[in-house]
């Protein structure tokens, strides 16, 4: 599987069609498996989306820990929109479910790829994961 390089952000058109996230380390683009962890600013965060592969409609819960231990005073918001037309950014904060998990509804207008910029922020120390998702029918 080809992940995107450089400018384009874009998944190849030769990668799985199952693959549909996707993060961004400096200028490359990599596939991410949903579930992984990504470390940011000192704290770990697991990302599961569900449904996967996510459709028009999804829910992302971040799973924050640091040290081993949940994260339970972080504000997790998002900005995200297609990365070949603009609809918005679209912007919203993840809501605290308990236990370090912080949970975003996503509501994609059309079928497509989606730059999500997070930012994590405890206790004024913010992190930005930069995610690319698919949607699609």
């Amino acid at each position: 599987m080809t992940a995107p390089t450089g400018n384009d952000p874009s998944p190849s058109k030769g990668a799985a069609e199952e693959q549909r996230l996707w993060i961004k380390h400096g200028e490359d683009v990599q596939p991410f498996k949903n579930g992984d962890e990504v470390s940011a600013g000192g704290m770990n965060a697991e990302i599961f989306v569900s449904p996967y592969p996510p459709g028009r409609s999804a829910n992302i819960d971040f799973y924050l820990t640091r040290g081993g231990e949940p994260i339970e005073n972080a504000n997790v918001s998002l900005q995200y929109d297609m990365t070949v037309m603009e609809h918005g950014p679209f912007e919203l904060l993840a809501v605290p479910t308990g236990r370090g998990h912080y949970l975003a509804a996503l509501d994609f207008v059309m079928n497509g790829d989606f730059w999500l910029n997070v930012s994590l922020d405890i206790a004024n120390d913010e992190s930005i994961i930069n995610l690319l998702v698919r949607a699609a029918r």
